[in-house]
């Protein structure tokens, strides 16, 4: 009788972990998929806007259409990569944007995967198996200068009024132009440029700063890009596009205010 009641312990403590363990299992499948997903959906590199204006294209490049505009310091998330471009999603717009104007990238909470092996215009990052781990930004030089080189296609195109490429320019058309191709929008009237970026001394300026002339001291009449060393790139009514020293005898004087936008 003793031996009896011990076999049904046993065969109760037996079933009793059996179904312990068929629970634990069910559980796990009919969750495993949500599991997954939070795994995918816990990491998504982010950043910042870092230009004045800065608009959001269709698809990568600037021959699409425009379906948004973002200002300095917005956040963004970046959902996708093509070349230089990232395809990003801010305040419920997606779109596609200039890779060289987003700074302080970071991993966040967010709704999908990492982005590895990123490089960009003055920006390099390092990727580990989590995705973006630190970046390197020199701000001072590589952006700038990948600005002036652009611009330096357009050498030798012939000045017209109210042109803005590609075969001729006024002095606002030609920077329009050479900013728009890195998805920038800055002014398309020269008197319009004191309104935008920030002001910096002739000393501080850097390759990329726009550099504006008055002709009365008073109002913004000509603009060309800083190339750095004293040399700017513009678009004179005499000349078209050419590259003059800021110690010209006719430009140096007019030197009325310089403008940082990226």
């Amino acid at each position: 009788m003793k031996k009896k009641f011990v076999e049904v312990l046993i065969l109760t403590a037996v079933l009793i972990m059996g179904f312990a363990v068929l629970g634990t299992v069910a559980f796990a499948e009919e969750n495993s998929e949500s599991f997954s997903v939070n795994s995918v959906q816990s990491t998504v590199t982010k950043g910042t806007v870092d230009a004045t204006i800065l608009t959001i294209r269709e698809n990568p490049g600037t021959n699409y259409a425009v379906v948004g505009k973002l200002t300095r310091g917005a956040e963004v998330s970046i959902l996708d990569q093509s070349g230089s471009w990232y395809k990003i999603e801010s305040d419920g717009i997606q779109g596609w944007i200039h890779g060289a104007y987003v700074d302080d990238l970071y991993e966040g909470v967010g709704t999908i995967g990492t982005i590895d092996n990123v490089s960009r215009g003055d920006y390099s990052a390092r990727t580990g198996s989590g995705g973006i781990t630190a970046v390197n930004a020199s701000k001072s030089s590589a952006l700038g200068e990948s600005i002036t080189t652009y611009s330096q296609n357009y050498l030798g195109k012939p000045y017209k009024y109210g042109a803005a490429g590609p075969n001729a320019f006024d002095c606002s058309g030609f920077v329009y132009t050479v900013f728009g191709a890195y998805g920038i929008t800055v002014p398309r009237s020269s008197s319009a440029y004191l309104g935008v970026g920030t002001a910096v001394s002739l000393d501080d300026a850097r390759a990329g700063d726009v550099i504006c002339f008055s002709r009365n001291g008073k109002n913004v009449s000509h603009v060309g890009i800083y190339m750095g060393n004293g040399s700017f790139i513009h678009s004179a009514t005499s000349s078209g596009v050419i590259i003059s020293s800021t110690s010209d005898k006719y430009w140096g004087p007019k030197i009325y205010s310089i403008r940082r936008i990226v």
